[in-house]
């Protein structure tokens, strides 16, 4: 088994994030924005990124070859002229910086990062293909996998965590194998996505940290993750199943659909009863005026 994990800065993606996204940093939050505010008094520029943040180029982008496409394009002018800026020139630098210790650390640590996934999954017949990771500033707080094709990643959090970048570079990996658009998930990705949670953010993070604590995950997996932990535990203390036995036979449990079902519709209720009381409280201060 091996992760083949490329690190590469692009930048025409990394001006691109930026027009997509915020820093985490106010200073470099407020500067990106008057560069562009600026850059955009430009009708045309206005009009590329309307183009570019725009939902339907998005899922177009998700083919990683036409988005290098159309980045490189010279009707692209908009991501020219913030590229031609100090303040790029800062994040791409603080970028580049980052990027080295990203690799460096997932270099080093790297037969331990297998041995220990191997030892949680049950198998290592991984596709050995190259992983292209397009590296953002830690500011952006980036992680996300595109079309099972190419992960974008950049944490602050990775600068003062230790193996919280390598914890979250498995879980992206995870989302390459255990793809999105897979038939066999598509009615509950959802289950998987909080599998891939315990796997990387979980057992994983405590196993390389020799530690109890375990990273978040998102909040809206949470019910699964309090359901599913019971049943992870059990998994990881029997040698005869492997994660994909444990993943169908997690998607085919009726109980544990039944308990998260019914943990929603509470949610669903306590939402329901706090509008009412904000808009109780709403007619009663109407009324006090």
């Amino acid at each position: 088994m091996d992760i083949n994990l490329n690190f590469i800065i692009d930048k025409n993606f990394l001006a691109y994030i930026i027009l997509l996204s915020e820093f985490a940093d106010k200073t470099l939050a407020n500067k990106t924005k008057n560069l562009i505010l600026n850059v955009c008094k430009n009708s045309e520029y206005h009009e590329q990124r309307l183009f570019l943040i725009d939902e339907a180029f998005l899922k177009c982008a998700h083919n990683l070859t036409n988005l290098m496409k159309l980045l490189y394009s010279n009707k692209m002018g908009v991501l020219y002229n913030i590229m031609d800026s100090n303040i790029f020139n800062k994040i791409y630098r603080e970028t580049v910086k980052n990027k080295v210790r990203v690799a460096h650390n997932w270099n080093i640590h790297k037969k331990e990062i297998i041995r220990e996934l191997s030892q949680i999954l049950k198998f290592n017949n991984f596709n050995t293909l190259p992983i292209n990771v397009y590296c953002v500033h830690p500011s952006l707080n980036y992680a996300c996998t595109i079309n099972g094709e190419f992960i974008i990643y950049g944490s602050s959090r990775g600068l003062n965590e230790a193996h919280f970048d390598n914890c979250i570079l498995v879980h992206e990996f995870l989302h390459t194998i255990f793809k999105y658009d897979d038939l066999r998930y598509e009615k509950n990705y959802d289950m998987v996505h909080a599998i891939i949670e315990l796997i990387s953010d979980g057992r994983l993070y405590q196993q390389l940290n020799m530690a109890e604590n375990v990273l978040g995950g998102h909040n809206y997996l949470i019910k699964y993750r309090k359901h599913l932990i019971p049943l992870f535990n059990e998994y990881l203390s029997s040698p005869n199943t492997n994660i994909n036995e444990f993943i169908d036979s997690c998607l085919k449990n009726e109980t544990l659909h039944k308990k998260i079902v019914l943990e929603t519709v509470k949610e669903g209720l306590i939402d329901l009863k706090k509008t009412s009381n904000s808009l109780d409280n709403s007619k009663a201060k109407k009324l006090v005026k």
